[in-house]
């Protein structure tokens, strides 16, 4: 059976809408639920289950093996092929969440928590199901049906967050957090397999296997790598630290990855479906994303500077007083969100290029920078200036991914491509300065008029700094999107 083609009418930025509208209703879901599981559990059962989550995310990377966005990529794999590859991808998930069941005895020795053996256990699910959803979600991709995939995240999210919901109010704990990841899991997989009806009648997988090899493999170990450089700093705390302070630590960690999740991630989604079209024209490849990284700079600036100006209040607002503790690493964490907003799109770029290989080695490079930043951050036993550590790192993945993609893939200089962000940069210091001064003259006044105050300037003098360079005109990039996807059809 041929695989239907992609709908080329649909254009980037329609695809960037539906998107759009899915990740915020998403986001508005993802944070009720937080705050109201907040309320419900302590910091140390969720220092717990973030243990947990370190694992099953690494499991679920390597049940990856890099074929969704290899589907994207190769565009003469047909539906038997992707048939053969579910079953393929049945097969591995079995076997990666029995090795998980296995490995749960270690890993609760290691943190001296016999929780952690049913908790991964249960986990181990997630690993299963996040297995299977590679091929379906990879053809949804492919084919740019948005449309399924918006939908498909919202009722997911819902779902899995009346569970969770409904178990902590009874007393579940720990378990309703598991719960919330395996029912998400269940549902994406249940929505993709009955939208792209693709099953398990074709057992014969090696030959698609071979064809998307060399793609997926150098995909697979940078996916592994990557997951090292996000997730060593919460091994190191939990086992070091204590469970409370892991608690205190993920929680500013997951409030710094929204914007890079729910802002970041509406491109990352969309881009290597369409700009894989021009893996052979990199002056246009680079172009059509170098216009999408000035509006993610333009953004993510001005969210580095709120994160800096009102770490407490947001914790306050988020989770309520007794996450206080993770004001001060919300803040050092949140230097860098402009940074890796900028930076995390680069991945599909990389793909878009065909060039896997410059990704894992991109990957294991900053791999070994983030290592370093961790090593240093713990040894100083603060979590602050282990949030400044890891901040750090980030800029460090910046530049080198302008040496290895920009300079290496796309022949475009370095310094040409860092000057880009500098007008959403100096817009970022100069809110900050002024908003931290004028904080400090209205300290006198009640906190809710100081906050409004702050937050007023804060605006203002980020939005003057836009206009008197100009750089607010780069949002003339979703004009452009229109025409990507489109053009194909000529």
């Amino acid at each position: 059976m041929k695989r239907v083609k992609a709908q080329k009418s649909a254009n980037m930025l329609s695809a960037l809408k539906m998107q759009l509208v899915s990740k915020y209703s998403n986001v508005v879901v993802q944070l009720i639920v937080t705050m109201v599981l907040a309320r419900l559990l302590t910091p140390e059962e969720y220092g717990t289950v973030a243990v947990v989550t370190v694992f099953t995310s690494f499991f679920s990377i390597l049940a990856d093996v890099g074929v969704s966005t290899a589907i994207i990529q190769y565009k003469d794999l047909e539906y038997e092929d992707f048939n053969a590859l579910f079953f393929f991808c049945m097969i591995l998930g079995l076997g990666l969440a029995a090795f998980f069941c296995l490995l749960s005895l270690p890993i609760s020795m290691i943190y001296n928590e016999g929780e952690l053996i049913p908790l991964c256990c249960l986990a181990s699910l997630s690993v299963l199901f996040a297995s299977m959803n590679m091929v379906p979600n990879g053809v949804l991709m492919c084919e740019r049906r948005f449309s399924a995939i918006s939908v498909r995240l919202v009722v997911a999210s819902l779902v899995s967050g009346v569970v969770a919901i409904a178990l902590a109010a009874a007393g579940a704990g720990c378990y309703s957090l598991v719960w919330q990841s395996v029912t998400s899991s269940a549902v994406i997989l249940a929505w993709n397999c009955a939208a792209t009806h693709v099953n398990l009648g074709n057992r014969h997988f090696v030959a698609p296997l071979k064809k998307i090899w060399r793609f997926s493999i150098y995909q697979a170990g940078f996916s592994t790598i990557n997951y090292f450089a996000r997730n060593l700093d919460n091994l190191l705390v939990g086992a070091i630290m204590g469970s409370a302070q892991l608690g205190q630590y993920d929680k500013a960690y997951k409030l710094m990855g929204y914007p890079l999740n729910y802002l970041t991630g509406i491109f990352s989604d969309v881009l290597q479906p369409y700009l894989s079209e021009y893996q052979d024209n990199k002056k246009k490849l680079y172009e059509s994303w170098l216009s999408i990284c000035k509006v993610l700079a333009l953004v993510g600036m001005f969210v580095t500077a709120v994160f800096i100006c009102f770490p407490r209040e947001i914790i306050l607002v988020m989770y309520g007083d007794q996450w206080l503790p993770a004001v001060p690493v919300l803040a050092a964490l949140g230097l860098s969100v402009g940074v890796q907003m900028v930076n995390t799109t680069s991945g599909a770029i990389f793909q878009s290029a065909g060039r896997t290989d410059q990704l894992f080695k991109s990957g294991v490079i900053c791999t070994c920078v983030t290592i370093v930043a961790i090593l240093i951050g713990v040894s100083t036993g603060s979590i602050a200036l282990l949030g400044l550590c890891v901040s750090l790192a980030y800029f460090v993945h910046l530049y080198m991914t302008a040496l290895l993609l920009v300079k290496g893939v796309l022949g475009v200089r370095v310094s040409s491509f860092l000057k880009s962000f500098l007008p959403s940069i100096a817009a970022a210091i100069a809110a900050i300065g002024v908003t931290y001064f004028v904080g400090w003259l209205t300290s006198g006044l009640t906190t809710v008029l100081n906050v409004v105050i702050r937050a007023l300037v804060c605006c203002l003098i980020y939005g003057f700094v836009m206009r008197l360079t100009g750089e607010w005109k780069s949002l003339s990039v979703f004009q452009e999107m229109k025409k990507i996807g489109v053009e194909d059809n000529d």
